[in-house]
């Protein structure tokens, strides 16, 4: 609707002279009173076109920059300007009222609020309830974690060869040295020193956080291609909430 109204008041003089040349339709010419309502619609609703065409993307990340996008349009494009007329302002407060009802249920901000979080050029930045988020990030990444050396405890054991009580035989006893003392000693001091899931995510989600954010016209598949090595687990959780772009792309 808002590029229609764009478009007839650029037209204007057009429609006006395209009207006048009929009789049976010199009627319909626009007034001034019809084109403050057209003005006054368009200032309200023009500010969103382009974020609607941006948020429209096919081959790139569009999920991610909803709840950015939605502060952008309460905090600037839809903040009331003294010069507005009172149609204009009332357009503007309808509109942000909607958007409030609409992203108001956990169960819809939560996902965007993480897909923002995944985001490097966003990160928490516009995040509401950042502890609450993280806290979902942290336990769906440490899942990941604890799967991943699940795969990897099942793999080693297929690989490892079976061998037989028959094949089995007495190695020849070496007599120990000082440093090969010291070498047990450091090898069960460190077999003991256990690493949870939930710790190997948090620091590797604590080094991603603490990166320089991406600048906001970079695309962000090809940044996640070549730090998903640097961050595996927490690819794998963009590659959940990202996932069609993310595979396109990778």
């Amino acid at each position: 609707m808002g590029k229609m109204v764009s478009r007839i008041l650029q037209q204007k003089e057009a429609i006006r002279l395209v009207f006048a040349a009929d009789r049976s339709t010199s009627h319909l010419i626009p007034t001034w009173q019809d084109i403050d309502v057209l003005e006054s619609i368009d200032k309200a609703l023009s500010p969103l076109h382009e974020l609607t065409d941006a948020l429209s993307g096919e081959k790139y990340i569009t999920v991610s920059a909803v709840i950015p996008m939605i502060k952008l349009l309460k905090s600037k494009n839809l903040k009331v300007d003294p010069a507005d007329s009172q149609l204009t302002r009332s357009l503007k407060n309808l509109i942000k009222d909607d958007l409030s009802r609409r992203y108001v249920d956990d169960e819809v901000t939560s996902p965007l609020d993480i897909t923002s979080v995944l985001d490097p050029r966003f990160k928490v930045k516009y995040v509401r309830k950042v502890d609450d988020v993280l806290a979902r990030v942290k336990e769906e990444g440490a899942n990941i974690v604890h799967h991943c050396q699940e795969q990897q405890h099942q793999s080693t054991q297929t690989s490892s060869p079976a061998v037989s009580v028959t094949e089995q035989s007495e190695p020849p006893r070496k007599k120990k040295n000082l440093g090969t003392l010291f070498k047990i000693y450091e090898d069960e001091e460190e077999g003991s020193r256990f690493v949870s899931p939930e710790q190997i995510f948090d620091t590797e989600l604590e080094r991603y956080l603490s990166l320089p954010k991406l600048d906001s016209e970079e695309e962000i598949l090809p940044w996640w291609k070549t730090y998903s090595s640097q961050y595996p687990h927490i690819s794998q959780l963009a590659q959940k909430y990202l996932c069609v772009c993310y595979e396109f792309c990778i």
